[in-house]
């Protein structure tokens, strides 16, 4: 490629630079489809010896040169790129890749042929490495950038295209359990926030409780599913339990942190983790104010009676969010009946 053939070419491919894609990386900042590109050709090299059978020259070729096509539609995540994305990508694409000069016009379509096929251990091994490294990312990122669904997503995705070959499978298993330490570390820290929230000043936490079967029973029966309990003292005295209990929302799962006191009235509820809707559910979890003008949450403090908690009868929702207020109730209702039945 001549000098000027060479610089047309590598103006273009500068626009990955500053192409963002969805994540961000562990400083905050926004990912760029360069960088993505440049750590799975860098895996691929570091994975030389794990592949003898395999040309890892043409694997790290397909690394470099996969999202090419984003240069001219920017990057649109997996879960919302759509056929009509693919395909309008693709055509730019190689609209582009037919200006080059030879021999890089035909091999790069020949690779792309290759890519798209998945049929060569060498593009099996680069998706894989493609859609591995974007769950590395979010392992890296602050686990408060991450979209309620890629709590499970990143837990799962790619499985499929390990299954080939034991390395990749290894090496997905490892990612995985990056994953579940980050989402353990959150959800303990969070636990903690939660419990000191929902419990009078000064109160300390004793060990985590066994679940017996008739806990279990009596919460179900109100509609939720215990996940911890933990006994609470005050001044050295007995002071109720902190139970963290879910419970169904409008878009899934609530699961919140229940103060009950040793008259077995509610202290306090704070919710740990949702999936609900951006500006209606997030307002009830949020504790926002109810139709009455009074935190919603707050609004549970001083109740007691497994099962006497009812939304349009002694709870208020919030307006428009009915499905998310009955969820907290429904925690709620579990939580004192949890309660309850330790006698």
């Amino acid at each position: 490629m001549n000098p000027t053939e060479l610089l047309s070419a590598l103006h273009t491919a500068e626009r990955l630079k500053d192409t963002t894609r969805h994540c961000c990386t562990s400083r905050r900042q926004p990912e760029s489809v360069a960088g993505h590109s440049w750590r799975i050709a860098l895996m691929a090299y570091w994975m030389r010896d794990e592949f003898p059978e395999a040309d890892m020259d043409k694997v790290i070729r397909m690394c470099l040169i996969h999202d090419l096509g984003e240069c001219f539609t920017g990057d649109i995540p997996t879960f919302r790129k759509t056929a009509a994305d693919e395909a309008d990508e693709e055509r730019q694409l190689l609209v582009w890749v037919d200006t080059l000069p030879a021999p890089y016009d035909a091999q790069m379509r020949a690779l792309y042929r290759e890519m798209a096929a998945l049929e060569t251990t060498e593009a099996r091994i680069y998706k894989a490495l493609d859609k591995f490294e974007a769950v590395i990312q979010h392992n890296e990122s602050p686990i408060d950038t991450w979209e309620p669904r890629e709590y499970d997503l990143n837990r799962t995705y790619a499985q499929e295209n390990a299954a080939f070959s034991p390395y990749l499978t290894r090496l997905r298993q490892a990612i995985r359990q990056e994953t579940e330490d980050k989402i353990a570390a959150i959800d303990a820290e969070n636990t903690r926030i939660a419990m000191s929230a929902v419990a009078p000043e000064g109160s300390e936490f004793g060990d985590k409780m066994d679940i017996s079967d008739a806990v279990a029973a009596a919460a179900s029966a109100q509609g939720g599913k215990i996940v911890e309990m933990y006994p609470m003292t005050n001044g050295g005295a007995d002071a109720g339990y902190v139970v963290k209990v879910s419970a169904s929302g409008s878009q899934g799962t609530i699961t919140m942190m229940v103060g009950v006191d040793a008259n077995k009235a509610i202290t306090g509820i704070s919710v740990i983790s949702h999936s609900e809707t951006s500006g209606i559910g997030t307002k009830v979890v949020g504790n926002e104010p109810n139709s009455a003008g009074k935190p919603v949450l707050d609004q549970f403090v001083g109740m007691s009676g497994s099962g006497s908690l009812v939304v349009g009868k002694n709870v208020i929702a919030v307006s428009g969010a009915t499905v998310s207020t009955k969820g907290i109730t429904m925690g709620a209702n579990a939580a004192l009946a949890a309660v309850e039945a330790l006698g």
